[in-house]
């Protein structure tokens, strides 16, 4: 089999990489692709997570979706986007793979027509945290038609297939799950759901209702909900806000985050429509969504 000629990597990408190294080293995490220098064009989202404290950039409706997924997930702490890989490493692997490796086609005129290599990220390392021991696992997110040789440009896919067995070795190397994910992986009443309820941050910190309070308000949503299965979200809210003494955005805000965070067991993948009754969940196992 012939041998692939790799592009080369040039010092400027290594010091590039030195510098964001140091610079996300003294402020913090930031995505090695920002929204503006991705080729994504209008679908690009910044989302800011109560969780993790940042704004995250997301090149996709499908990485935001995801992202919506994964943040939810009780040990996930940490959600690392446009997340740079190695270059020197990748570089290994498409040599030992005979597949070339990324490259700034364009800037070769800078470099003699020389092909510079290009620094390859995995879309989302995500950060979970289990008592006391950390793992991470690599998300890789592409639509599916992108994998599909019906529907996209055969040589197209082949390229797309090969990028991929790049970023799964290297992250068997580093010996971190590496999961694919396309959009067939996401449910989209679930995600317009997680929408809808993780704004309850916008209003917590502004309401003054105690922890045991919130059990109380909690505990009175499950009972109205279940009893009287007919009420409607809306119906339901006023109800328990007159039994509490309680205004009906105070019983909502709690209503949302309790959902959220696991406490009440609705079925998040029926959408949730303030003007329809509520759905519950059989078991509280089914209450978790994993992707992979």
């Amino acid at each position: 089999m012939k041998k692939v000629k790799q592009p080369t990597i040039f010092n400027e990408e290594i010091v590039k990489t030195e510098m964001y190294l140091k610079e996300i080293a003294k402020n913090g995490y930031k995505p090695w692709v920002s929204i503006r220098e991705s080729k994504t064009h209008g679908r690009a989202h910044q989302i800011y997570s109560y969780k993790t404290g940042r704004s995250h950039k997301l090149l996709s409706d499908g990485e935001a979706g995801l992202f919506y997924i994964l943040e939810r997930q009780p040990d996930v702490i940490d959600i690392l986007e446009q997340f740079p890989l190695n270059i020197a490493t990748t570089m290994e692997i498409a040599v030992e793979q005979n597949t070339f490796h990324p490259s700034r086609f364009k800037d070769r005129k800078k470099y003699n027509n020389v092909l510079p290599a290009c620094t390859m990220t995995t879309d989302m390392l995500v950060v979970r945290q289990n008592k006391n021991k950390l793992n991470s696992e690599a998300y890789n997110f592409k639509y599916s038609k992108s994998l599909d040789s019906t529907k996209t440009s055969p040589i197209s896919v082949a390229r797309t297939e090969k990028k991929i067995a790049i970023e799964r070795e290297y992250w068997k190397t580093e010996r971190i799950k590496f999961i694919q994910a396309t959009e067939k992986c996401l449910n989209k009443a679930l995600i317009h759901n997680l929408i809808y309820l993780r704004t309850f941050y916008l209003n917590y910190q502004q309401i003054n209702i105690s922890a045991d309070f919130e059990q109380v308000i909690c505990q009175k949503l499950f009972d109205v909900f279940q009893t009287q299965n007919a009420l409607t979200i809306k119906q339901g809210l006023e109800l328990v806000a007159v039994q509490l003494n309680i205004t009906v955005q105070e019983c909502e805000c709690i209503f949302k985050k309790s959902i959220y965070e696991y406490k009440l067991p609705v079925n998040c993948y029926k959408l949730l429509v303030l003007d329809r009754p509520l759905s519950f969940v059989a078991n509280a196992k089914e209450m978790i969504t994993y992707v992979g």
